[in-house]
């Protein structure tokens, strides 16, 4: 995330205790058919009850054993190394602004107000993927408990060590944080009864254990935009950023070209060809990077200018300019009238 985001930007993950993880991840995720339990009535206790034998598996499944830990970084050679673990402790906690916790989500997303300077109504909410009643009642049994939190201890510790810190934080925050965590909890309630249509309703998709989300045809025209936007999926927003972020590097490209005043997009021999792209194509070009700015002079068409030679060029178009020459300096930005 460092490499692809500007310096300044507010890194913020979050965790969920080990056990309540598993339980929902093991059918949202339709483990039971994985492992060839599908067809009982409560693949979680079987699996507990005989997890050695279906350990080759597991093995691999990293969203089953320690995924937390797995997707933050440790590797699951190191699942077992106190040391490696202890490390990616220290290295969530350097790298991320704020940790928080799903098991506390209205207090969590009170403090990502607070470090981001939003408003309340930035934060109001509509759960999504919650289970349906009818699987609520699959949970590891109580006498297998200790041993699955040994299985999945590099997440115990990753867990208990933010918990810890998590509340360490809240217990610092003015007396006005649990008046406005409960006025969060009560718009979110107030804004699902608004904008879905009440009752559980089931998805025809893979998604057959979790709660679709259906909007309330009666609701008031003036929230069917903010309704439509809380309702959209992981999938959709994912889509939508990407979108976005093309969108915005081709206007960006287009606004640089203006300011600088001379088409400069191409920047030859800063990327290799594949072998096998060597006998169609001569050349790679990449956009223009005001990095590596090309300042060589140019002849018609961007061929190099053949005798090596600026003179009688100061005038043209195919020569470089610097900022300063052009009494100009290049920024990002948007220009608007009113």
């Amino acid at each position: 995330m460092q490499a692809l985001m500007p310096n300044g930007t507010k890194l913020i993950t979050i965790l969920r205790h080990p056990i309540s993880r598993f339980e929902s991840a093991f059918l949202f995720e339709d483990f039971p058919a994985f492992l060839g339990i599908s067809g009982s009535l409560n693949p979680l206790k079987n699996l507990m009850e005989d997890i050695d034998k279906f350990n080759p598996e597991i093995s691999t499944m990293y969203t089953m054993r320690n995924s937390v830990s797995f997707d933050l970084g440790l590797g699951p050679e190191d699942f077992e190394n106190a040391d490696a673990v202890s490390n990616l402790i220290r290295s969530v906690r350097k790298n991320f602004d704020l940790v928080l916790v799903v098991e506390y989500f209205d207090e969590s997303l009170m403090l990502v107000k607070q470090q981001i300077c939003w408003s309340l109504e930035d934060v109001i909410y509509v759960k999504h993927n919650s289970r349906l009643q009818a699987w609520k009642k699959h949970h590891i049994p109580d006498k297998f408990k200790t041993h699955f939190l040994e299985w999945n201890k590099a997440d115990v510790l990753l867990y208990d060590h933010f918990n810890e810190a998590f509340w360490n934080i809240v217990k610092y925050q003015d007396k006005n944080f649990w008046s406005k965590v409960t006025l969060l909890k009560k718009m979110s309630r107030k804004i699902a009864e608004d904008c879905l249509q009440p009752g559980e309703h089931k998805h025809d998709n893979w998604k057959k254990t979790v709660d679709k989300l259906i909007l309330n045809q009666k609701m008031d025209p003036r929230m069917e935009t903010l309704c439509r936007d809380l309702v959209q999926d992981n999938e959709f927003y994912l889509q939508f950023f990407r979108d976005l972020q093309c969108k915005f590097k081709s206007a960006a490209l287009k606004r640089f070209k203006r300011i600088v005043g001379v088409q400069k997009i191409l920047f030859k021999g800063n990327c290799k060809l594949m072998p096998f792209l060597t006998s169609t194509f001569d050349e790679c070009n990449v956009p223009y990077d005001w990095e590596n700015e090309q300042v060589e002079p140019f002849e018609p068409y961007w061929n190099p200018n053949s005798n090596k030679s600026v003179e009688g060029l100061e005038l043209s178009s195919w020569t470089y300019p610097t900022q300063w020459k052009l009494n100009g300096t290049p920024y990002w930005g948007y220009f608007a009238t009113y």
